[in-house]
Formats: C-alpha cells, structure tokens, sequence
C-alpha cells in the first residue's frame, strides 16, 4: 500500500507566466502603453495637419477666383481649370510627403520605428498618410 496521496491540479498556468519576474511583465505593460500613447500623439498631429493643409489650399483656391473667372470667360473648359487647380495644389503636398518618405525611411533604418517596428507596419501608416493627405488636399482644391 502506497502511502503518498493522489496528486490533483489546483492552480494551472503557463511555465513563462511562473517563471518571468513580475518586474518584466509590468514592464512589457508600461511599453505598451508608451506606444499607444506615442500612436495618438502622432495620429493627433496628421488630423492637425490635414486640418492646417485644408486651410491652405482653399484659401490659395479661393485667391484664384478671379483667374478663374477670367480663364472662363476668355473660354477654357471646366476640366482645363480644375486640372490646373489639382496640379498647382498638389505640388508643393507632393514635395512635403516625398521628403516625409525620406525622412521616415531614415528613421526606419536607423531603428527609430518604435511604433511600428516592422516594415508592413510602417508601410501600411505611410499609405494611410499618403492617401488622407491627397484626399483633403483634392477635396479642398475642388471646392
């Protein structure tokens, strides 16, 4: 007759959840939360800037009125103006978001790319960049 008792399960967890100091995992969570808090931050200042980018281009539009009335008048078609509208607004936001790629890729190769640390990451972020900032710029050009 065996005299040890029969073993039952109390208390199941992973091996890592046992053995990492607790130190590490409060760690990991104040990480993680630096990183939502940098992500806001820089999704704030792109909906600032989009907002100041709006601003601009209508406001240079809407100093071209005159021209436009004139161009019209004179007998260009609709199509001729806002195309001439779109070229003259999106230049100088082509220029800004083509040194941004620049900039951001720098930054990504020198390992500055703590909010999204992998490649898919930060190309996903730039082509969400990339396509707000043409859209307000031809909404804002068009109205």
């Amino acid at each position: 007759m065996d005299s040890t008792p029969p073993l039952t399960i109390e208390d199941s967890k992973q091996m890592n959840s046992r053995t990492a100091p607790p130190r590490r995992r409060r760690r990991r969570s104040a990480f993680t939360m630096l990183e939502m808090a940098i992500t806001v931050f820089i999704m704030s200042l792109v909906f600032v800037a989009t907002i100041g980018l709006f601003g601009v281009t209508a406001f240079v539009v809407g100093q071209r009125q005159h021209e436009v009335g004139v161009r019209l008048t004179l007998g260009a078609h609709g199509s001729d103006i806002l195309r001439m509208l779109l070229r003259d607004g999106l230049r100088p936001v082509t220029i800004g978001l083509g040194c941004g790629l620049i900039v951001a890729l720098i930054a990504g190769i020198f390992g500055f790319g703590g909010v999204a640390s992998t490649a898919a990451g930060v190309a996903r972020i730039l082509f969400f960049i990339f396509l707000v900032v043409f859209l307000v710029t031809i909404i804002a050009a068009i109205l």
